[in-house]
């Protein structure tokens, strides 16, 4: 119903004005309830609950507006399992939330905390996952072996080396497809990982993320020749959203399958995509997104281009849609696209039913 949908965008705006006041008084409750939490953390517990709960409402405000619980939940179970690795007991987590929960009950008119109240529930509720991070590499096979070579020769800085383990492999009759999409994004992921666990520094990084990207031009070219033509595609990640090894790679994986991919990287505000759109007249964009505060943005974006360009299909897709495509579909309906994607290889090949 629309004026529900607005109704809840409203309390969405609501909790984000006001995220650090709600997260002020939740972490005073939580410190409260739970003193051992103060004297584990030291004098800056405090300030760095205050930050953490901040972060949670804003999430909890994105579950809230596209009214889907499980987005919020999908984002606790994540922190259960990295947090834990940086000596963050899980059970901190779930009892801070459930202060947040008795904070927003008491800070919020009744009318919008009956839209907060079951995304709250449902965290509380649902089961937390374990700890331990699987490995974001693909397992078993060739793609396998070759993924975990990349991964250790990237974080030991060796470029030339990461580069001929990726174009040995293939010259050697492994599809490009394959290599971005089972070995270079994984290694990229799980390098991500390991810098939220704590287990490799901030310069590591980027030493990683910057020859995965060389790596990844390089086969583009191998792959090409650098020759590309076919219908257009724009592809970006939307504002607010600092991540483009993924949107480099789905632009690169289009290029080889014929679509030519016009990277306009991350952060992208939504009226660019219809005005690159329009700019290379592209027949379709593909709006990307990492996390899941930034699906709002996705569909600010998505309906940007359909009010230029109504004729422009618009796919959308990322890890913030998660895993389960019955799911993520359902959420890319939601967000006013045609249809979303999971993998490059996927976007490229909705291209063209699309028309």
């Amino acid at each position: 119903m629309p004026d529900e949908d607005q109704k809840r965008r409203a309390v969405a705006d609501q909790l984000r004005a006001g995220a650090r006041g709600y997260a002020s008084g939740a972490a005073e409750d939580l410190l409260a309830e739970a003193p051992e939490i103060g004297a584990e953390h030291g004098a800056g517990a405090y300030f760095m609950w205050q930050g953490f709960l901040s972060q949670r409402i804003a999430e909890l405000a994105t579950a809230v507006e596209l009214d889907e619980p499980g987005l919020f939940t999908t984002e606790l179970n994540w922190l259960y399992s990295t947090l834990s690795a940086r000596d963050v007991e899980p059970g901190h987590v779930r009892r801070s939330v459930s202060c947040l929960g008795r904070t927003l009950q008491m800070e919020l008119p009744d009318s919008s905390w009956r839209f907060v109240r079951p995304v709250v529930e449902y965290a509380e509720a649902a089961e937390p996952m374990g700890t331990e991070v699987d490995s974001r590499l693909v397992s078993g096979g060739e793609a396998a072996d070759l993924a975990e070579a990349l991964l250790k020769s990237t974080l030991r800085g060796d470029a030339s080396g990461s580069i001929a383990l990726v174009l040995d492999a293939y010259r050697a009759g492994m599809e490009a497809g394959v290599l971005y999409e089972r070995v270079i994004l994984p290694v990229q992921a799980e390098v991500g990982t390991l810098w939220q666990r704590g287990e490799i520094g901030i310069a590591d990084e980027h030493v990683a993320t910057e020859l995965l990207r060389t790596t990844m031009m390089l086969l583009w070219h191998e792959a090409t020749g650098g020759e590309v033509s076919g219908p257009v595609v724009v592809v970006g990640s939307v504002t607010g959203d600092q991540h483009d090894t993924g949107v480099r790679a789905a632009a690169h994986i289009l290029d080889i399958n014929g679509v030519r991919g016009i990277c306009l990287g991350c952060d992208v505000p939504g009226e660019e995509f219809a005005l690159a759109a329009a700019r290379f007249e592209a027949s379709a964009v593909i709006v990307s997104a990492t996390m899941t505060v930034h699906l709002p943005r996705v569909r600010q974006a998505v309906a940007a281009v359909k009010a230029a360009l109504p004729e422009v299909r618009v796919v959308v897709g990322g890890p913030a849609f998660g895993m389960e495509d019955p799911v993520a579909a359902g959420l890319a309906h939601k967000l006013g696209a045609d249809a979303y994607a999971r993998t490059p290889t996927a976007a490229a090949g909705l291209i063209g039913s699309l028309h």
